[in-house]
């Protein structure tokens, strides 16, 4: 999914890095992983739908009532998922039209390996698994959080929480790549009943919302690209 307007960071999903923009590096991605039948944008937006073509994939152009910027994703994608069309499973074999991956546009720092890992344990994990999704160590803990009271700062959780070594460890969407069964997802959602997480270490993980997002993803790639993945 990737819709043209950004309140926060207009134009964030073709925003370029080494003269590539992100969208450009997450169908690549997606592509060279190689396990995918068909890789659909959707969009809004009629220069996002010439890069996908550019980088090799189909689009869908959403219809008017899905345009909005408080529509939620999850009818975005039941409507690219309704004109998708597909066979087989290129590396496992198996019937993929009970299948839909998400990647959002940002997630610039996926690899193929990444997204071919991600598959795997989500078909030879638990057999009741219906959906998998990126997960990380959230940057703070939320226990930490503080919140105005009268214009005066509080503990959002109160004063009597545990040192902060005793907090629970917790994990986040890392708002990268997800994976279902379109009729658990259909019923369900992002959050079906039997999801499994699938790691991804903080130095792949950048939710590009400002512009200053952006050099952090453009530090983390060149790091990347340094580093045996």
């Amino acid at each position: 999914p990737a819709k043209g307007r950004s309140t926060r960071f207009p134009g964030k999903n073709l925003a370029q890095i080494d003269g590539i923009p992100l969208l450009g590096y997450v169908i690549t991605a997606a592509k060279q992983s190689n396990i995918f039948e068909v890789i659909m944008v959707s969009t809004d937006d009629e220069t996002i739908a010439t890069v996908a073509r550019k980088y090799g994939a189909s689009v869908r152009g959403r219809p008017a009532n899905l345009t909005a910027d408080d529509v939620q994703l999850k009818p975005v994608i039941e409507d690219a998922v309704a004109e998708l069309k597909f066979t087989r499973d290129k590396v496992l074999g198996s019937e993929t039209n009970k299948y839909v991956a998400i990647i959002l546009p940002t997630a610039a720092l996926l690899t193929p390996k990444d997204i071919v890992s991600i598959w795997e344990k989500f078909h030879k994990g638990k057999a009741r698994a219906d959906g998998i999704m990126a997960i990380t160590r959230p940057m703070e803990h939320p226990l930490g959080a503080l919140n105005r009271v009268n214009s005066y700062l509080a503990p959002h959780f109160g004063v009597d929480i545990p040192q902060s070594q005793k907090w629970p460890k917790l994990w986040m969407d890392a708002g990268a790549v997800y994976m279902y069964s379109v009729e658990a997802f259909k019923k369900h959602g992002f959050y079906t009943p039997y999801l499994l997480g699938y790691k991804l270490p903080r130095h792949k993980v950048v939710d590009v919302n400002y512009p200053e997002d952006l050099l952090l993803l453009e530090a983390l790639m060149e790091y990347r690209n340094q580093t045996v993945v």
